[in-house]
């Protein structure tokens, strides 16, 4: 599928945010990109362990989805960094047409 110019553009930046949260450890970034894209919170999902913040906004027939999930690795005695992970989907009706992950630990 063949993009218009303002989805590439929207797609371009939240790509290069996720990549300067990954570089710089910091969510800022991509948060910054999802507000200015129009993305918007989804609700939670209810998974105690792992803990998931979706953000995603409509283009026309296109669906822009950012997930960021933040997981604590530390065990008994023995601590460990969180890792966060960023996933951008770009969907149409069932079908995955683009997707991106990216992420860091902290």
């Amino acid at each position: 599928m063949e993009y218009t110019e303002e989805m590439k553009s929207v797609l371009t930046n939240l790509k290069l945010a996720m990549d300067e949260s990954a570089e710089t450890k910091s969510d800022a970034p991509w948060a910054v990109a999802a507000r200015n894209a129009g993305l918007r919170m989804q609700p939670d999902t209810g998974d105690s362990e792992i803990n998931d913040t979706t953000f995603s906004g409509n283009f026309g027939t296109l669906v822009v989805t950012l997930n960021h999930r933040w997981r604590d690795t530390s065990r008994t005695f023995q601590p460990g960094p969180d890792r966060i992970t960023l996933r951008l989907e770009v969907r149409q009706g069932n079908s995955l047409l683009d997707s991106y992950t990216t992420g860091y630990d902290s």
